[in-house]
């Protein structure tokens, strides 16, 4: 691959770094769209970002022009020396298709670079990096007024607190009850908010009351860690936090019967669904609990409460991440899109460490997380050993037939799509898009179908009496991938399961009607088309002649898990133990 890099513009005003470029890639195939990643580097750490690429252009040579551009803050780069103006450095990387060019030559005249009323000088250097050197500025001579402001938001978080604790009284009971306040209410404001139409008067009390008990209760939280952190830890402790889940599952429950063979280990857990502003008083206690009396922390997801606190050392914090490979960008990939982070956010930033399934994929979940590229270990993703245990395979698929005998002589459809929406708080899937009655009775009653949707997606589908036996909502069926093991045919869109299917060498379907739409507004770390382990269809007339021809490019499937699974030995949970335990015991970890 052959690419040619101009940087038309580049500069500094106000301490936000701009920077505009055209480039070339030669010998470029036109289904697959270039990407050029900036990697920012001070010693001690480093960051990418993906250039937002505006212009691309193929000709008949296989000759591929672009531009891009790019602008964040330079307070917001690093985040473990965000307070300190370091030295550091830029140069770009360029990605076309599996190809990728590290440091690439790019031109550029210095009397292009534009620097005012700026913390940092910016230097050319050399032909593939561009140089920031921080510049010492007088003080302003404020920070009495900074410990005053602080002093004064610590008595206000004091004065809140006693006035909140008759209604926590009340969330305590209400929670033994097993009910949860304005639960509906904030949901429909959500929905509001995400479609534009306008508050009345009680959405609004509502909108500021919920952001009030959401700022106490980040300060409780906050306070009770500072309390708890302070008094002896246990010894070889680990908790497991999660508040996607009410129960060990996925990642989390492979990696808990792997450390119950260690009985010197302490296991804690905080395993609550509820939101920061939902938080019982004994739910921030106990949160607080597991974090300040342990060693290690494990998450599984995006955990809002752990980004309200400062875990002391030595705790080290492991991201568990619930999804394989990287598919649809997500975090701070996002930057820009609707609802995303914003860049001084610091949510993923504070993990020490994140498991993934591959080498390959390493560069996006640093990117994503906001992290360094040394946090990215590719330990394998423990749920994944499953598919190398026979034993267990065979169990799943007796229970299942146990349970769904009328099963027994019908090919499996596995309807599972991912969801619409900004986030957990709007999250649906149109179903008029897929009508399971229509697509069985027209592809010959051949599959019985299961259907899947993502955790977030509240709403079920309503199945008539004469298709109940034959089409199953299987939404609330604790672990996906065990449905994968009885499938003979996988059907989503941009879902992750697309990894864990590939090791089955399962055919996949992808049914993407709104793909334009939602590259624009989500996008992917890599061309959609070309890359993808299936035939992809817009409709349910094309998926119903995909399904009756067998035509699924079922070929693309092998290659497809050999790039994203660095291994297939089962081993996954134990690396990532391995991982845990050196930790615990103050080691490094190594992969063997």
């Amino acid at each position: 691959m052959k690419q040619r890099i101009n940087l038309i513009h580049a500069g500094i005003c106000e301490n936000k770094l701009f920077v505009a470029l055209e480039g070339t890639v030669y010998d470029c195939n036109h289904l697959v769209k270039p990407r050029v990643l900036l990697w920012f580097e001070n010693g001690k750490e480093d960051r990418n970002f993906s250039l937002r690429i505006t212009d691309v252009q193929y000709d008949s040579n296989g000759v591929c022009r672009f531009k891009g551009g790019f602008y964040c803050s330079l307070n917001c780069i690093f985040w473990s020396t965000k307070k300190q103006n370091l030295p550091f450095k830029l140069h770009f990387d360029v990605i076309c298709g599996d190809e990728r060019k590290e440091r690439v030559d790019f031109y550029a005249n210095p009397r292009d670079f534009v620097l005012r009323r700026n913390d940092y000088d910016l230097e050319l250097c050399g032909r593939t990096e561009l140089a920031f050197h921080p510049l010492q500025l007088e003080t302003t001579g404020n920070g009495p007024i900074k410990k005053l402001r602080k002093s004064a938001v610590h008595v206000l978080l004091a004065v809140a607190t006693l006035i909140s604790i008759p209604w926590g009284l009340i969330e305590l009971m209400a929670s033994a009850g097993d009910c949860v306040p304005f639960e509906k209410k904030r949901r429909f404001v959500y929905e509001k908010k995400s479609e534009g139409v306008p508050f009345n008067r009680s959405d609004k009390i509502f909108v500021l009351y919920n952001n009030s008990l959401r700022r106490i209760k980040k300060g409780l939280i906050r306070m009770g860690y500072a309390v708890l952190a302070r008094l002896p830890k246990r010894n070889q402790s680990v908790s497991f936090i999660s508040q996607r889940s009410d129960q060990l599952e996925g990642n989390f429950k492979f990696v808990y019967d792997e450390l119950k063979k260690h009985p010197q280990i302490k296991l804690r857990f905080f395993l609550n669904l509820r939101t920061i502003e939902r938080m019982t008083y004994l739910d921030i206690f106990r949160f607080c609990k597991a974090c300040a009396f342990s060693q290690v922390v494990l998450v599984d997801e995006y955990v809002p409460s752990m980004y309200t606190i400062k875990l002391r050392k030595p705790t080290k914090l492991i991201q568990l991440w619930h999804a394989c490979g990287a598919f649809k960008t997500f975090g701070f990939s996002r930057i820009g899109m609707p609802g995303a982070p914003t860049q001084a956010s610091p949510a993923h930033r504070n993990y020490d460490y994140v498991t993934v399934s591959s080498s390959n994929i390493r560069i996006w979940y640093a990117q994503g997380f906001g992290l360094p590229m040394k946090a990215i270990v590719p330990t394998g993703v423990p749920r994944t050993d499953m598919f190398s245990d026979p034993q267990y395979v065979e169990q799943v698929r007796k229970q299942f037939y146990e349970k769904y005998p009328q099963l027994k002589t019908k090919k499996i459809l596995l309807f599972a799509p991912t969801f619409r929406g900004n986030g957990k708080e709007t999250a649906y899937y149109p179903m008029e898009k897929f009508q399971p009655e229509k697509i069985y009775e027209q592809t010959g009653r051949e599959y019985a179908i299961l259907i899947k949707q993502h955790p977030f997606v509240p709403d079920r589908i309503e199945i008539p009496d004469q298709y109940k036996d034959v089409i199953l909502d299987m939404s609330d069926f604790p672990e996906i991938n065990d449905l994968l093991f009885v499938s003979d045919l996988v059907i989503t869109d941009y879902s992750s399961l697309i990894f864990e299917a590939s090791l089955l060498e399962l055919p996949m379907l992808f049914y993407v009607y709104d793909l334009e739409e939602y590259t624009n507004e989500r996008d992917f770390y890599f061309d959609f088309g070309p890359t993808i382990p299936g035939k992809k269809v817009f409709s349910q007339s094309e998926l119903i002649k995909a399904i009756n021809e067998s035509d699924f490019e079922q070929e693309k499937v092998k290659g497809f898990s050999e790039k994203y699974f660095d291994d297939h030995d089962g081993k996954s949970t134990e690396r990532v133990t391995k991982l845990i335990l050196n930790l615990v015991q103050g080691k490094n970890y190594e992969k063997n």
